[in-house]
């Protein structure tokens, strides 16, 4: 249950960090490292913040994305023949 609910929180302070500039949603970013919520659209903005503001993290933030992409599913609705 503790799990459920520290996933939760993390999404909700990425939706927070997401509506502010990256050297304000930083600090919720780094609130989640080093088990980062393993989520496209996540990881996809941790890796733009680290990016833009030259952080340490930044070469995991990409190796993180590029390997979530590499071993994404295509969903059912992916397939423009299921629409």
């Amino acid at each position: 249950m503790r799990e459920i609910h520290e996933y939760t929180r993390g999404v909700k302070l990425i939706q927070i960090a997401s509506t502010l500039p990256p050297t304000q949603g930083i600090k919720a970013l780094q609130q989640l490292e080093p088990h980062f919520p393993w989520n496209e659209g996540f990881l996809r903005y941790r890796m733009q913040v680290y990016q833009e503001l030259n952080h340490s993290l930044a070469p995991l933030a990409q190796k993180e994305l590029d390997a979530f992409l590499k071993h994404k599913q295509d969903s059912f609705f992916d397939d423009p023949r299921n629409r």
